[in-house]
C-alpha cells in the first residue's frame, strides 16, 4: 500500500488485507500529519477488517483534533456503508 502523500492513502483493500502491518504504519503517519484523506475512488468494495481500520483511524485522528476525509467513494464502496449502516457515519467526512 503506497500513500500519495503523507496524509493521502489510496483505499485498496486487497493490498491493506495482505499487508496490514504496512497499512496501519501508513495510517499512523497519515495520523501524525493531523489530516487523513482516504482516497476510494478506485475500490471495488469494502470488507469488515478494512471498515474498522477506517473506523479507529478517524476516531484517532479526530481524538487529537485533526480532519478525517473518505473522498470520492466509489459506488461499491457506497453500497458496502449502506448495508453495515454507515452510510451517515461516513457521509458528514466524505470530501
Amino acid at each position: 500500500m503506497e500513500p500519495d502523500s503523507r496524509s493521502t492513502l489510496r483505499l485498496t483493500p486487497d493490498e491493506w488485507l495482505d499487508d496490514p502491518e504496512a497499512a496501519l504504519a501508513a495510517c499512523r503517519e497519515a495520523v501524525a500529519t493531523g489530516t487523513v484523506r482516504v482516497e476510494a475512488s478506485e475500490a471495488r468494495n469494502l470488507p469488515a477488517q478494512i471498515i474498522q481500520l477506517l473506523i479507529s483511524v478517524r476516531r484517532t485522528v479526530e481524538a487529537a483534533g485533526g480532519t478525517f476525509l473518505l473522498s470520492a467513494p466509489s459506488e461499491g464502496i457506497q453500497n458496502s456503508l449502506k448495508v453495515l449502516g454507515l452510510s451517515d457515519y461516513f457521509a458528514e467526512v466524505t470530501g
